[in-house]
């Protein structure tokens, strides 16, 4: 589920490539990356751009040699339109990114929709698998209730921003996060989110509940026991008063 609510993404992308100057193309491009930049720190990361690159799987137009080739591109372009090199696009790094992408994508389409135009069989084993796809996920969500499709949608949202959180605090990418690492981020982003800064985490009550994390190694908390410990605050029972 973690990545779930991204993977039409590259789709959608994909399929408006061929009407790259649309009018409403740019604000479809800025809607996926603020819909991408899932902790609202005005950045794409490349952890973040992956679940972007993920959704290359899902255009039914392209075989499996073509969706390599385009993530191999998508990854070569994150950090071509990297200014700086420090692992973030900015909005408008990420909208030149897309637009360029949008004009490659758009020959590649026109080749691919030229090649099946002439291949009307292969045309139609391609609409039949779409058709078959979409009929298995209608079938999954038929019997899903409404509380139901809404706790797994926001339970998707809940897992990417506890996936980010921790590809942000982890600084030197070694798989272990720690106190220093996780109370300087805590810090940060509180002042950042916090709607007034005194609501923000003081370094102290970060240390305090980073030493409260269930983990295995006294000064070492890994991704899994982050994700594991986010999860089980989220499912927490909350009482009267909201604590």
């Amino acid at each position: 589920m973690k990545k779930a609510l991204f993977l039409g993404m590259g789709f959608l992308m994909s399929v408006s490539a061929a009407n790259a100057q649309m009018p409403d193309m740019s604000k479809m491009m800025s809607d996926a990356f603020d819909l991408l930049d899932v902790n609202n720190d005005g950045f794409v990361s490349s952890n973040e751009y992956k679940n972007f690159i993920e959704g290359v799987d899902m255009d039914a137009l392209l075989d499996d040699a073509q969706k390599q080739n385009k993530k191999s591109r998508l990854n070569a372009a994150f950090k071509t339109f990297d200014k700086n090199g420090d692992g973030n696009l900015e909005k408008d790094e990420f909208l030149a990114l897309m637009q360029t992408e949008a004009m490659l994508s758009a020959g590649e389409r026109q080749a691919k929709l030229t090649e099946l135009a002439d291949n009307p069989d292969k045309m139609n084993a391609m609409m039949q698998d779409s058709l078959k796809k979409l009929n298995e996920a209608a079938e999954k969500l038929k019997n899903m209730s409404a509380d139901e499709m809404a706790n797994n949608f926001l339970k998707g949202i809940s897992s990417n921003i506890a996936d980010e959180n921790y590809f942000q605090m982890d600084k030197n990418k070694d798989g272990c996060v720690t106190e220093d690492e996780y109370a300087t981020y805590m810090v940060e982003d509180s002042l950042r989110t916090a709607s007034d800064p005194k609501y923000a985490f003081t370094e102290q009550q970060a240390r305090e509940i980073y030493q409260d994390e269930k983990k295995a190694k006294p000064n070492c908390l890994t991704k899994e026991e982050y994700l594991r410990n986010y999860d089980e605050m989220l499912s927490a029972p909350v009482d009267a008063d909201g604590i």
